[in-house]
């Protein structure tokens, strides 16, 4: 089995079934034996725990897990007891160690994240920038140092750096100059609800991380890209994501003819490149997938 652990709305189970059917049709070998389970999280940790718990009763192969990253953090302490492999397509940080790699993410972690967006800026031939980030968030204020050291040592002006709670407790943009683009560098959980403050007191181009993924389809926030690293043909969204996970776990179990995750993951690490039909997964540093670690402590610790 597959397990999934996500609210139903993402579409991140649908999308891991929809997979499986794909791979058996198009006669993959090793996913005739594969089947999806799937749950979503408590509505606290306990509950969480015991859901998780009824998953790995099943003795699953592959633990999918969504964008909670309280849930994560259980997910993949309980899966690493069982040697389960964990992966995820959007938890970024905290990113959780363990002498074993049990997880990966197709979000890049902050600092990563935050050198895309800058370039994508450049790309685009942005010559100022305003950042948005979360003052409490050492997540966020990674990923906005890493744009801001990128984007000025290539030339480009910062113009300022503002507090998105300050931004949603005005009723005006706080500002009087222009710059080209306002870069939204905050965690998942603040990512649509920052993204549509800025929206409402600026008018002009919103770069965001991969924090959140389907926020380039809403037609609401106007004049916004959601810089990933997944190099899609179309929009990059948790289905998408979830595809290409489940296509990449498919084919390195096909080349190592097992489900061990110890196996597995030295098939990830070693392979440079993964061709998927949503687009090419490169491995750069770990910029496409990111080992989720755990201490043995069970206390999350920043890779960042």
């Amino acid at each position: 089995m597959i397990a999934v652990l996500a609210p139903s709305a993402t579409g991140i189970a649908g999308a891991a079934k929809r997979t499986v059917t794909s791979l058996r049709s198009e006669g993959i070998p090793i996913a005739r034996s594969l089947g999806v389970v799937d749950a979503e999280p408590g509505v606290d940790l306990s509950e969480t725990l015991a859901v998780i718990g009824r998953l790995l009763d099943q003795d699953p192969v592959l633990l999918i897990v969504g964008c909670d990253r309280e849930a994560a953090l259980a997910a993949t302490r309980l899966a690493a007891e069982r040697d389960v492999l964990v992966m995820s397509p959007c938890v970024t940080a905290l990113q959780f160690s363990d002498e074993r790699h049990v997880g990966y993410s197709l979000s890049a972690p902050n600092r990563p994240q935050g050198e895309l967006l800058a370039d994508e800026a450049l790309a685009r031939d942005y010559k100022s920038a305003v950042v948005v980030s979360a003052v409490h968030s050492v997540d966020a204020y990674a990923q906005c140092k890493a744009f801001a050291d990128r984007f000025v040592s290539a030339g480009g002006e910062l113009y300022a750096e503002l507090d998105v709670d300050d931004l949603a407790a005005g009723d005006s943009w706080p500002l009087e100059r222009r710059a080209d683009v306002v870069v939204n560098c905050v965690e998942q959980a603040d990512a649509v609800s920052s993204a549509s403050t800025i929206r409402n007191l600026y008018d002009g181009p919103i770069l965001a991380g991969s924090a959140w993924l389907e926020l380039a389809g809403d037609e609401e926030l106007g004049d916004l890209t959601v810089a990933a690293n997944l190099a899609t043909t179309g929009r990059w969204t948790l289905g998408v994501a979830t595809r290409a996970l489940v296509e990449i776990f498919g084919a390195v179990a096909q080349d190592a003819h097992t489900f061990d995750a110890g196996k597995l993951s030295v098939g990830i690490e070693t392979t440079s490149v993964f061709e998927t039909s949503v687009g090419r997964v490169r491995f750069e540093e770990r910029r496409n997938v990111t080992p989720i670690r755990l201490l043995r402590s069970g206390e999350a610790a920043s890779d960042q």
